[in-house]
């Protein structure tokens, strides 16, 4: 399945690129990220790695782990689903374009849910909304930062 949207953000690419290549940011606008983990050393780029964790009632949290499997400084990345509880594979695309006075953000998830969680297909199907409601809080985090 593969599910995709884009928002138009009013600031520069470089700009949108240097608030998304940190994946710290994640937190700040990704509603199931509450905390992120850099496992990598180095800067972002192919082979970079990290961990989110989602909102649980355990300590731990939903654990997801990803590593960057393609990457165009300023034009898109590929990141890369290693481990997860509900996917067998999962690709994360987020590609910008200048346009308009400010940047086009594309958002693109591949998914394959792992055999146990395929009844979720029909559900994960609608939740497009989901991920525009996720780029309009990326829009606004973008949009309030303070960028030099």
């Amino acid at each position: 399945m593969y599910l995709e949207s884009a928002i138009w953000v009013e600031r520069s690419p470089s700009e949108v690129w240097a608030f998304f290549a940190d994946p710290l940011n994640l937190s700040k606008w990704d509603r199931s990220v509450t905390r992120v983990v850099i496992t990598s050393s180095g800067p972002f780029g192919v082979g970079f790695t990290f961990d989110t964790f989602g909102p649980a009632t355990n300590k731990e949290g939903a654990r997801s782990s990803y590593r960057v499997s393609e990457y165009q400084p300023g034009k898109y990345v590929w990141v890369d689903l290693t481990n997860a509880k509900l996917f067998r594979q999962a690709r994360w695309l987020t590609a910008v374009e200048a346009i308009d006075k400010g940047t086009n953000m594309r958002i693109g998830i591949a998914l394959t849910f792992k055999r146990r969680y395929i009844c979720l297909w029909p559900i994960f199907r609608l939740t497009t909304y989901g991920i525009r409601r996720d780029l309009g809080y990326l829009k606004q985090a973008i949009e309030s930062s303070i960028m030099y």
